[in-house]
């Protein structure tokens, strides 16, 4: 009873004063088609996400919620029909990945050589849908080097990202979407390449376009792209 209280309270108080405020959908695709759907709304601190369909992470299957009254800094991901929640605790997450890759050295191991980070442009963008917006372009490559049990695998990886970003949404619940947050593991290789794909961007992006280029040795290049509106 006291969860399903509890999940109650966080409905009522996270989702009723954002109908006074902003309400969005998104719209994640691929080379395929529609890969995910997100429903958003946002009154200053507050904020909900219901994903609609698809699945684009942890916490983000369709009908799930995610919740929070502090502009991001504490999430809830709430199953209505479940009627279960779990606290969204992401930098201990990351610390439990960095123990794990500690306790495998050894046998497994990992090094990231020459990440790199570059601004192709920066300029003003076109308004989308009534807000100004900053046209952004960026270039993120690293080279990953794995060892599992002496078997080497070399591959080079590098993402191209272009951005249309406003400063104009200052509702601080635009976070729970749109945050992008360079987390620490503990281990200094997983944490060069959080760093090096974190981007840093003043505003919500309206719209990004990334296409991923990955080669392992001289093998045949793997292309994949991700669009978001």
């Amino acid at each position: 009873m006291k969860t399903r209280h509890l999940i109650a309270a966080l409905l009522v108080t996270a989702v009723v004063p954002a109908f006074a405020g902003l309400e969005f959908m998104t719209k994640t695709s691929d080379a395929r088609g529609t890969v995910a759907t997100a429903k958003g709304l946002v009154d200053g601190p507050k904020a909900k996400i219901e994903f609609v369909s698809g699945r684009s992470g942890p916490g983000m299957q369709k009908g799930n919620d995610r919740l929070s009254q502090d502009g991001g800094k504490t999430i809830y991901v709430v199953n209505p029909q479940g009627q279960s929640y779990m606290k969204l605790d992401v930098d201990k997450v990351a610390a439990t990945a960095g123990q794990f890759m500690n306790a495998a050295k050894g046998f497994m191991n990992m090094t990231v050589s020459n990440p790199k980070i570059e601004t192709l442009s920066d300029e003003r963008g076109p308004k989308m849908h009534g807000y100004k917006t900053r046209h952004i372009k960026k270039r993120t490559s690293y080279t990953m080097t794995t060892s599992v049990f002496g078997r080497k695998d070399v591959t080079s990886i590098s993402r191209e990202d272009e951005l249309w970003v406003t400063d104009d949404l200052k509702d601080t619940g635009m976070q729970v979407w749109s945050k992008q947050r360079s987390v620490k593991t503990g281990h200094a290789e997983i944490d060069k390449v959080i760093e090096a794909e974190a981007a840093k961007l003043d505003g919500v992006p309206l719209k990004s376009a990334s296409v991923t280029t990955t080669k392992k040795g001289n093998g045949a290049e793997d292309v994949t792209t991700l669009t978001n509106e």
